[in-house]
């Protein structure tokens, strides 16, 4: 059956993969002996045929049943369509990240840059206009605890609708934690509000990459602020990410550290997105993709270590790739999705009301490139995402039709993101080949596979255990 190899770096072998993410490593040996049709008996056949890589030929109408099975249990997502919907409150902030992405305004700018009650109560309806089962609303700013109006007028604007809507409705605030009180926890906590938040590591690079206005340390603010939201919302219901720039991309152990002593179970290695500021920072606080899988490698296998010590933490993103490639099933990570995850599975409403299919695209807008922006919340919904923009961009970000990617022996694992590949080769519609978001993923995939193939029992258990979470 059709299948992608790729001769892997550094060892003898050959990864085979499938167009549904079966994969096989095997010797180049057995390989030529595939490929002359003279492979023997073996456990290495007998594994080819149980991962529907090869047939006989009587089985072929059966095989491509069963791959047409796995291959919708892959696209499942495209089935729910927009599911997470990201509302910008406000584009105002009282912190000063070194590398922010959303383009902020000081927070004394004025409402001009809040999302008023108006466009707000037109956000919730046209969210509620989506087909999907599943409802994540997602406040970002700025800091969206500036416009807590607002916040609050949706959460109780949503909680009421979906009385009759029925659907599975969550709430999330990506906040710095400053502005949080005991009153507004007691207000999530009731409305099952959950928080999303930025550690960047211990206090000198946290406070470094992380001002915040009116504030000596916005690490010690973290710390108190993470305490008493734990207290009323429970450990369960705050997360954190740590975005890594040149100051810590070669000491991320000690941010891991940093997770453990604060008591998270999950931290997201996140790389630095070349958007807003971060852009205008970069060669003062960028890095190369090969710097980055290098550190982040080793950022793994360190997790792992902790793990195999009774420490259990997990990454978020490893979790991703390793259930694409471990499991049958989808994911709902909107950057690694084929077709592209913009605006069919995510979608963001910018403050002033207009629709972007991205948070990126509405970032390339903060930066004066409005090509991504869908239309305005007023609009029709059909207008917003049944568009000829809308088709073309979906259309020609399936990884299966990419030149140059379809061939890739790691496309099944792989997504799409037209807004990062017109960032940086001016064409959404082109392959990411050798772009820098390939050759962090391909060095990932190969070290997750090379994990799994050859890395020892123990450790394929604590990869395992982050597949199914």
């Amino acid at each position: 059956m059709p299948f992608q190899f790729l001769f892997l770096p550094d060892t003898d072998n050959v990864l085979i993969t499938n167009f549904v993410g079966e994969y096989v490593s095997l010797s180049r040996v057995d390989f030529d002996a595939l490929v002359d049709g003279q492979l023997a008996q073996t456990d290495i056949l007998n594994d080819l045929v149980s991962k529907h890589i090869i047939c006989s030929e009587e089985d072929v109408d059966n095989v491509l049943r069963l791959l047409a099975i796995k291959f919708r249990s892959r696209k499942q997502f495209l089935y729910d369509f927009t599911s997470l919907h990201m509302v910008v409150l406000t584009l105002r902030c009282n912190s000063c990240c070194v590398y922010c992405h959303a383009s902020r305004k000081d927070m004394d700018a004025g409402s001009s840059y809040d999302m008023d009650k108006k466009t707000a109560k037109a956000v919730v309806n046209k969210i509620f206009m989506s087909p999907s089962r599943f409802i994540k609303i997602e406040f970002q700013g700025g800091e969206p605890l500036l416009n807590e109006k607002v916040l609050r007028f949706i959460v109780k604007y949503a909680t009421l609708k979906n009385l009759f809507e029925k659907r599975n409705l969550e709430f999330v605030v990506c906040t710095n934690l400053s502005l949080i009180n005991e009153k507004l926890l007691h207000f999530f906590r009731k409305y099952n509000v959950h928080i999303s938040t930025s550690l960047d590591g211990k206090k000198e690079i946290h406070d470094f990459h992380r001002k915040i206005k009116g504030y000596s340390s916005s690490y010690d603010v973290f710390v108190r602020s993470l305490k008493l939201s734990r207290y009323i919302l429970g450990k369960i219901n705050i997360n954190a990410l740590v975005t890594i720039t040149r100051h810590s991309v070669n000491s991320i152990r000690s941010v891991i550290d940093e997770y453990v002593n604060l008591g998270f179970n999950c931290i997201f290695i996140r790389e630095l997105n070349p958007y807003g500021f971060a852009r205008r920072a970069f060669s003062d606080i960028g890095y190369d993709a090969k710097t980055y899988v290098n550190n982040y490698k080793d950022a793994i296998d360190y997790l792992i270590e902790l793990n195999l010590r009774g420490v259990c933490i997990t990454e978020f993103f490893a979790s991703i790739i390793l259930k694409r490639m471990c499991t049958p099933f989808s994911t709902s990570f909107v950057d690694m999705q084929s077709p592209a995850g913009v605006g069919i599975d995510g979608v963001i409403y910018n403050y002033n009301g207009k629709v972007y299919v991205s948070d990126e695209g509405r970032m390339l807008s903060e930066m004066g490139d409005d090509k991504f922006c869908l239309g305005s919340v007023f609009d029709k919904y059909n207008n917003l995402f049944d568009n000829h923009f809308m088709k073309r961009t979906i259309g020609r970000s399936s990884l299966e039709c990419l030149e140059i990617c379809n061939e890739c022996v790691f496309m099944p694992f792989c997504g799409a993101d037209p807004v990062r590949t017109y960032l940086e080769s001016g064409d959404e519609t082109k392959s990411m080949y050798n772009s820098n978001i390939c050759i962090r993923n391909k060095g990932i995939f190969e070290f997750f596979i090379d994990k799994i193939e050859n890395g020892n029992r123990e450790e394929k258990k604590v990869l395992l255990s982050w597949a199914i979470q």
